[in-house]
């Protein structure tokens, strides 16, 4: 049985710094761990981590929603990630749904995304903009 992993987490900066670290190969390189290839265009093949996740980007809006197949070694299937991002008054949401899961990997998925992604590019995010004042109108 394939399972989903739902997550969500506020960084405290704007939301296009936030896009930029999900969409931009260079600025994964600097939160992540490793080598990645990432544009914000769909159809387009990422990899990050040297290549241990990769897959392709099926939908993009900009500043709003990235859908993503994800793979990594050993997966005959794919996974799906969704990322939705929503602005806030001092900072960005972001939602993630990682759904298509193999149960045997499930528990160390569910890690992995805090400790591998989240936790590093929410650091990096806020001492990289920690004096940047977020105004939204």
């Amino acid at each position: 049985m394939k399972k989903t992993i739902n997550y969500a987490v506020v960084i405290r900066v704007p939301i296009d710094k936030v896009w930029e670290a999900l969409v931009d190969g260079k600025v994964i390189e600097q939160w992540g761990a490793g080598p990645a290839k990432m544009e914000a265009r769909a159809g387009v093949d990422f990899s990050f981590w040297g290549g241990d996740i990769y897959g392709t980007n099926l939908s993009v809006k900009p500043m709003k929603e990235l859908v993503q197949a994800w793979l990594t070694k050993g997966w005959k299937e794919p996974s799906r990630v969704v990322f939705r991002l929503e602005a806030l008054k001092k900072g960005t949401r972001v939602r993630l749904s990682h759904s298509r899961l193999p149960e045997d990997e499930y528990e160390e998925i569910k890690k992995g995304w805090n400790h591998y992604f989240f936790e590093p590019m929410k650091v990096f995010l806020e001492e990289k903009y920690n004096q940047v004042e977020v105004e939204y109108h």
